[in-house]
């Protein structure tokens, strides 16, 4: 199920990064700004589908809910797909997002990079809360896991602290992993945002410009971390692949040389005789008839059986 949780995540995150592609291109040429050649048609829809790709934010909530049942509350997949839980962890932040795309598109207008809402703190708030809330659960999460690892560790006088991995160590490595894209995305367009609101985005190119960079590669760093905590993984099942299809090679050669060698030692021995099929009383009845036929021929019994009548 994290899986599928992924996918959507990266469905509204190509959405958004489909806006930000566009840069200040839909901006209406009317505001003089570098590369603007549209109109006021072009900007809204472009805020539109920025506005809309902040839907992988509160589907990152998701995520951390869905860590939340299955470690904590020891729910099973099985159980949460039967549950309204698991439909609400897709319609919640869908519906969110859904519902501040579709209410700002009176409100976007030109933010100099792109087109997206310029009313203040209208989209600040949602960004604010679904950071504040996924931040608590996986660090709570942490917490909850790390005493549980203190609790069995009284009970088990066969473990060794030295020698054994710490499992509260390992889902701390993990959540950060998830957080790190994370927080590498979002924090800094919440603090642009806010930035623009106030009036003073402007007082500070660099930060303007890494802000607006990082807000685009949540995929990215999605696919950096998760394919790093998966490298040794990835690594020994490519190695194991490789040494199976070397095996199956071998074993196929080795196959085809022993039935050369068969056939060709059929070749050189001789050709098995044809068995008699007869049976042995036609045998017999063939040995006595060539006996009489032989009797019946042979000139010394038939002389002596002349001899005999001229004697008389």
């Amino acid at each position: 199920m994290i899986g599928e949780l992924i996918i959507a995540l990266s469905c509204f995150d190509i959405v958004g990064s489909l806006g930000y592609a566009f840069a200040s291109l839909p901006i209406p040429k009317e505001d003089y700004i570098l590369g603007a050649k549209g109109n006021t048609a072009s900007c809204k829809a472009q805020g539109f589908f920025i506005q809309l790709g902040t839907t992988s934010l509160y589907i990152n909530v998701s995520i951390a809910f869905y860590y939340l049942l299955i470690i904590q509350f020891s729910w099973r997949e099985r159980r949460l797909r039967k549950s309204r839980v698991y439909y609400l962890l897709y319609a919640v932040p869908i519906t969110i997002g859904a519902i501040f795309a579709f209410a700002a598109i009176p409100y976007y207008e030109n933010a100099v990079m792109w087109c997206n809402n310029s009313q203040k703190y209208w989209s600040e708030v949602p960004v604010g809360v679904a950071i504040f809330i996924a931040t608590y659960l996986m660090l709570s999460l942490c917490w909850f896991v790390y005493k549980s690892e203190r609790a069995s560790a009284r009970f088990s006088a066969r473990a060794s602290t030295a020698n054994r991995v710490s499992l509260s160590k390992q889902f701390f490595n993990q959540s950060m992993v998830y957080l790190a894209a994370f927080y590498l995305t979002w924090p800094a367009y919440l603090a642009l945002q806010i930035m623009l609101a106030n009036g003073n985005a402007f007082s500070s190119y660099g930060f303007y410009l890494f802000a607006g960079t990082a807000v685009t590669l949540q995929g990215f760093w999605n696919f950096v971390f998760h394919s790093g905590l998966k490298l040794k993984e990835v690594t020994k099942r490519f190695s194991d692949a490789i040494s199976n299809a070397r095996t199956s090679i071998m074993r196929k050669e080795q196959g085809q040389s022993q039935c050369k060698e068969k056939t060709s030692e059929e070749n050189t021995n001789d050709p098995p005789r044809r068995t008699s099929t007869r049976s042995p009383r036609q045998s017999n009845y063939n040995r006595k008839r060539t006996a009489e036929v032989s009797g019946d021929t042979d000139p010394s019994k038939n002389s002596g059986g002349i001899s005999g009548d001229t004697d008389r």
